[in-house]
């Protein structure tokens, strides 16, 4: 069989992370993959790409709007067996030239910018109706989407995200002196892009108010990079907030860590804080559909809080440290609680899929 994942770029992201952990495991398992990347990027997800062994073809476009995209990608999969797409234009172009019977995707969020605009409603019933199955990472995803398009119910089917478990069971904690905190210090993480579904700026807001011990890390990269350091510079928190960009070392990272926090907006399934959890971290998450269904029936210390609500924030960040200052700090975890977001389990069901494709 021979399988192309297809996705804007390896630069960011939790879907291109996604893509690379999938294909190596795919190719492991004598799966043939190709890896097409329609515009320029390379970051973590690049890093994590097996490329001896996985063909990866970089289009490198400038523009998200030619349609010599299209062309190429047909050009690229003609001897593929399944066309997998994950983010839009991915979605878009592939869906323009080639076989339905070839072509899956993969819903990766339970919002974008086209939702809502009747204009461009029409546009995504024409791109949905080429595929002939959609997986969704989630129930709130599959839900959205199918409210958007109701077509899309009878071939969209749910399969959760998988994490590498043993990983960030056993990872070694980075030294703190390395990341730049004392060891008396209170350690509150938070992995994401810097855009606006990820809402940092709502936990910098909330630093003021939080704890003295605690010091903010930001893991990640992005659009609203300048816009959060020059807030975190007019709050006077530049000893507090510590910006590490991306790092091919998460897991590392969170197990130095004290507390995890993902202020998101919006979220398809939240792959970050299975990650955070699975490393024996409590958790303080938005309460938003993504996040909720996912985290909730696993057997760890969560708190849930309106990602809009500052006081909140500052109230339920300062009670979890309280706690953990008048209690010793326990990571032990049962490995069997996250078996349902294990990456490989992930990874075998959709080579179910594809087989029954």
């Amino acid at each position: 069989m021979i399988v192309a994942h297809i996705v804007s770029h390896l630069n960011t992201g939790g879907a291109e992370k996604l893509v690379a952990e999938m294909s190596n495991i795919m190719n492991r398992k004598g799966i043939t993959i190709k890896v097409i990347t329609l515009f320029k990027g390379r970051g973590v997800p690049f890093d994590i790409l097996e490329t001896k062994n996985i063909e990866l073809i970089e289009l490198n476009y400038d523009s998200k709007y030619n349609p010599m995209i299209a062309m190429d990608l047909y050009k690229h999969t003609k001897d593929c067996d399944i066309v997998h797409t994950h983010t839009y234009y991915a979605q878009l172009y592939a869906s323009l030239f080639i076989a339905k019977k070839k072509l899956i995707t993969t819903e990766h969020s339970t919002h974008n910018n086209r939702r809502g605009k009747l204009i461009l409603k029409f546009f995504d019933y024409l791109m949905y109706a080429r595929y002939s199955k959609i997986i969704c990472i989630s129930r709130a995803t599959k839900e959205s989407l199918n409210q958007w398009i109701r077509k899309t119910k009878r071939k969209s089917l749910i399969i959760h995200n998988g994490v590498d478990i043993e990983k960030y069971f056993h990872a070694s904690p980075i030294s703190r002196k390395e990341i730049g905190v004392g060891e008396e210090e209170i350690i509150l993480t938070c992995v994401g892009r810097f855009e606006k579904a990820k809402n940092q700026e709502i936990i910098i807001k909330a630093l003021k108010e939080i704890n003295i011990k605690a010091k903010l890390i930001l893991v990640g990269h992005g659009q609203k990079e300048e816009e959060l350091k020059l807030l975190v510079e007019n709050l006077k928190l530049n000893n507090r907030v510590i910006f590490l960009k991306q790092r091919s070392d998460v897991e590392r990272i969170l197990k130095s860590s004290d507390i995890f926090i993902l202020p998101s907006l919006w979220e398809g399934f939240g792959l970050a804080a299975v990650e955070a959890l699975a490393s024996g971290l409590p958790a303080l998450l938005s309460n938003v559909d993504g996040l909720k269904e996912v985290t909730t029936n696993l057997e760890c210390d969560v708190e849930y809080f309106n990602p809009y609500d500052l006081n909140e924030i500052v109230l339920k960040t300062n009670q979890i440290i309280e706690k953990l200052q008048s209690t010793k700090k326990e990571k032990q975890l049962e490995k069997n609680n996250f078996e349902k977001y294990d990456l490989n389990n992930m990874v075998e069901k959709y080579l179910v899929t594809y087989s029954k494709n």
